[in-house]
């Protein structure tokens, strides 16, 4: 990566309120976070069923500071909590997974999905249209008398009641649910690419939808055991191809990646590849090595893969072996135990395509976000917080920031960050402590810039990437 693609990843803006790890509201805490295809508008939803929708608000004036806001838009309850009769268990209102469909009608559609039902809502200006030109309008506050009344006894007085546009409402109304399928949770909801259907999986089965019948769904991938004493594996999350819609994956608990062809097997028990190496050791390495989430590259040549301690990168041709493996945080590897009491170690960790897959982003711990280059030769980390509001770079620091920007894309790139891979090469743990209640679980990023949206609890920050102008500091060797 050639020293003109560095970036200097900047803070814009942060939405939630300031409160203690333990005094935050479980149904304010950020489960789903998700740009569309444009990057205008970003959708969050939380623990307690609530679906929250941020536009793009770009500045009228022209400024050096490279500030991407984004305003508040509409929130609306997307899911209730509900009780399953059938199975007499209680259906909790969290949305697990939101996606964006295709614009229709200078309407936005946005998919919303709990654990067992997904819903299709429409987001929409709609006009408030009132009655106007009255022939006997009523006071307010008090009863119409006579004399009003005796005004229009000639018929020349009277008026044509019109229709009049007082302002434009934002709306979010269901057109379709998409429900009583799935048995297990719902983890993962993705949109194909030509954008007539969309898949939805769960611990143990997949199914295709037709977004415009609801009726309509197919059963493509089922690794339920005939016993479940026998269930080795369970299905963490799913996509389609980026570019084929023939073509979805798939990753399990076993730490595999797993490729499914629909025009070989309409049932694909068997997938057609997969991208797995054993884990080394017993005990809780299996559990480690799940795969909490994976990316396809734009052009479908590479998978990014993340369990709990790192990133793995594959070659779609090779899939004996990943070409690159980016370890996370070493220091955690002699705390598996006691993270498997705490059961912290049971953490996803979502992963995040920049535009172009040149940038990879993943969340962790102590709120800190990683971001790497998208072949895994260079990285920093960075701590989101709300500290860095009102903070002047010192001149030290921008000397410091400048001499690491030169070496590599990057280095330095945030005021508050830290430098952890070069050349490949791992520089060693960033921080001793770490707070595992504090994490950033969630996170997505822009596809055509390079913004990020972090989510942490109940707080989402933004950041955004711009290039160092030539002659700044942050670009001098």
């Amino acid at each position: 990566m050639s020293g003109s693609e560095q970036l200097d990843f900047r803070f814009c803006q942060v939405f939630g309120d300031t409160c203690p790890v333990e005094e935050a509201s479980n149904c304010d805490i950020i489960s789903a976070v998700k740009f569309d295809k444009t990057g205008q508008y970003l959708a969050v939803g939380d623990r307690g069923g609530r679906a929250i929708i941020f536009e793009r608000a770009e500045s009228k004036k022209k400024s050096k500071s490279h500030f991407v806001g984004y305003k508040f838009l509409i929130e609306f309850q997307s899911h209730e909590q509900e009780f399953d009769y059938l199975r007499s268990l209680e259906v909790d209102e969290k949305i697990n997974a939101i996606h964006w469909w295709n614009p229709q009608n200078k309407a936005q559609l946005l998919l919303s999905a709990n654990d067992k039902t997904i819903k299709l809502w429409k987001i929409f200006r709609r006009k408030v249209v009132e009655v106007g030109n009255l022939n006997i309008p009523k006071p307010e506050g008090r009863v119409l008398d006579m004399a009003t009344a005796r005004r229009i006894a000639n018929p020349g007085d009277l008026r044509i009641p019109r229709l009049r546009t007082t302002e434009l409402m934002l709306s979010a109304i269901r057109r379709r649910q998409y429900a009583n399928i799935h048995s297990y949770h719902i983890n993962s909801l993705s949109l194909s690419a030509d954008g007539d259907v969309f898949l939805s999986a769960d611990d143990l089965r997949i199914y295709i939808w037709s977004l415009h019948h609801h009726k309509e769904v197919f059963n493509v991938c089922d690794i339920k055991p005939a016993c479940m004493g026998d269930l080795s594996e369970v299905i963490t999350c799913a996509k389609f191809h980026p570019r084929d819609g023939a073509v979805m994956f798939y990753g399990s608990s076993k730490g595999a990646v797993r490729m499914c062809d629909m025009r070989c097997r309409a049932l694909c028990d068997k997938p057609t590849k997969e991208y797995y190496t054993p884990p080394v050791g017993g005990g809780v390495s299996e559990i480690v090595a799940s795969v909490g989430d994976f990316q396809v590259s734009t052009d479908g040549r590479n998978i990014y893969s993340r369990d709990y301690l790192g990133i793995k990168i594959w070659d779609v041709r090779k899939s004996d072996h990943p070409v690159t493996t980016i370890p996370i945080y070493n220091g955690l590897r002699s705390k598996l135990d006691s993270l498997y009491e705490s059961e912290f170690l049971f953490d996803r960790f979502h992963l995040a395509l920049g535009p172009h897959s040149r940038y990879l982003f993943t969340g962790f711990y102590s709120d800190h976000f990683f971001c790497y280059d998208g072949h895994g030769k260079y990285g920093f980390t960075a701590q989101a917080s709300r500290s860095v509001l009102g903070r002047k770079v010192r001149e030290k620091k921008a000397i410091e920031l400048a001499k690491a920007a030169a070496s590599n894309p990057l280095t330095g790139a945030s005021i508050n960050g830290k430098r952890v891979l070069d050349g490949g090469q791992y520089l060693g743990d960033f921080a001793p402590d770490l707070s595992y209640k504090k994490k950033i679980s969630f996170l997505d990023v822009h596809p055509t810039e390079n913004i990020v949206a972090l989510a942490t609890l109940c707080n989402l920050y933004i950041y955004t990437g711009v290039k160092p102008q030539v002659g700044s500091r942050s670009s001098r060797k």
